[in-house]
């Protein structure tokens, strides 16, 4: 039972990770677009270390180790998205077109 919280308890960890990541990266996807090569690696420097801190701090300390790397990016330049092709970016259009006849 003790063992199954543990994979529990790491299942939890691995996705709270994910989604951390995914959500940080597309926060600083809509600035990178205005920034030069070497400030986008000094920010994705920034965003795996504070990924990296929230892990540490809220991972289970009873000695569990994992043996996976913390950030769920591998190091190096993050594959930048182009500006406007970034899911979510596109709005509906709204015209005479999409209205409904009557």
């Amino acid at each position: 039972m003790e063992e199954l919280m543990e994979d529990m308890v790491l299942v939890i960890i691995r996705q709270t990770r994910a989604i951390m990541s995914l959500s940080l990266s597309t926060e600083m996807d809509r600035v990178v677009s205005r920034v030069s090569l070497e400030q986008r690696q000094a920010m994705e420097h920034v965003r795996v270390s504070i990924i990296d801190e929230i892990v540490r701090c809220v991972s289970p300390s009873s000695g569990s180790s994992e043996s996976e790397p913390i950030s769920s990016t591998p190091p190096g330049p993050s594959p930048m998205i182009p500006p406007g092709t970034r899911e979510g970016s596109h709005r509906r259009r709204r015209g005479p077109r999409y209205r409904r006849s009557q």
